[in-house]
């Protein structure tokens, strides 16, 4: 697919960076630095994933994944 002719269909966004939008839709993929750091403080003072997600307008599992991937464990994970 020519550079002309690609769109948000294409897995690309339209700015042309795939990391930063999600379809062409506007909506931001990946949590800002701001973002990150809220999941962290409510997580440290035992908030839950819903409630973080919904505090940030997010999806639960977004928030899941940013809290894996981070290396905060989630209450009950069984990996090490």
């Amino acid at each position: 697919m020519s550079g002309a002719t690609a769109g948000p269909r294409d897995g690309r966004s339209v700015r042309g960076h795939p990391k930063c939008y999600a379809g062409g839709l506007g909506a931001i993929r990946y949590p800002t630095e701001d973002e990150r750091i809220h999941i962290a403080d409510r997580f440290r003072e035992k908030a839950t994933v819903r409630a973080i997600a919904a505090e940030l307008g997010r999806s639960p599992s977004t928030v899941s994944r940013e809290i894996r991937r981070n290396g905060m464990p989630l209450p009950g994970d069984r990996r090490g």
